[in-house]
């Protein structure tokens, strides 16, 4: 009995230390749970920081993005805006040309239109030209007649052969000159060219021309 008694004793004891070592595994394993919370923790800060990092890393290549995507559009803005001045430009100048055509349009068939009058009037006058020298090629003495005629009947007084001193120009003084002239002027008083058949023609001719005068 004594040694089941002892038997015994010697399991509570066993039983004592073992809860005693129960107890104290589960302490540190408590504190070991703790001390990974705690590196967990720290990790799912360093996450929440690579996270935020990640969140202003992808901020920055938005904006990037964005304003690569604004200046390719100010760009394509600016060149179709150039574009579509351009195309104004373009027709206004077009419509400017298709105005001055017009225009020179215009004055040509102006023109073309005075040539064609300038035309009937030259072919009215060449016309009225051949009846002209048609009625003059019918007169019975030519002027060159009348002219030829009128010096062999009637010469001029200061041109006369019947000067009295021979005039030489050269040898002879102003004063003898105006000496000489005179004397023949005088001596031809009587001249009186309207009665020469100079002006009988010319009277003749201008009543042909002018058939009213008579």
């Amino acid at each position: 009995m004594q040694f089941t008694l002892m038997n015994s004793k010697q399991m509570k004891s066993v039983t004592i230390i073992l809860k005693v070592s129960n107890a104290t595994f589960s302490a540190t394993e408590k504190a070991k749970i703790k001390i990974e919370k705690i590196k967990l923790d720290i990790e799912k800060a360093k996450l929440k920081i690579k996270r935020k990092q990640v969140v202003v890393e992808r901020e920055k290549v938005t904006y990037k993005i964005m304003t690569i995507v604004i200046s390719h559009y100010k760009d394509q803005k600016m060149a179709i805006e150039n574009l579509i001045n351009l195309i104004n430009r373009v027709d206004s100048e077009a419509e400017h040309i298709v105005i001055e055509m017009y225009e020179t349009m215009n004055h040509v068939q102006r023109f073309a239109n005075a040539l064609d009058e300038d035309m009937i009037v030259v072919s009215s006058s060449k016309s009225s030209d051949e009846e002209f020298n048609n009625s003059d090629n019918s007169l019975p003495i030519s002027l060159t007649d009348t002219f030829a005629a009128a010096a062999a009947i009637d010469p001029p007084p200061f041109f006369s052969s019947n000067l009295s001193t021979p005039v030489n120009p050269l040898a002879m003084s102003s004063t003898g000159t105006v000496d000489i002239l005179s004397e023949n002027k005088s001596k031809h008083k009587t001249f009186k060219p309207s009665e020469t058949l100079f002006f009988k023609h010319q009277m003749t001719v201008d009543s042909a021309f002018h058939p009213q005068i008579q």
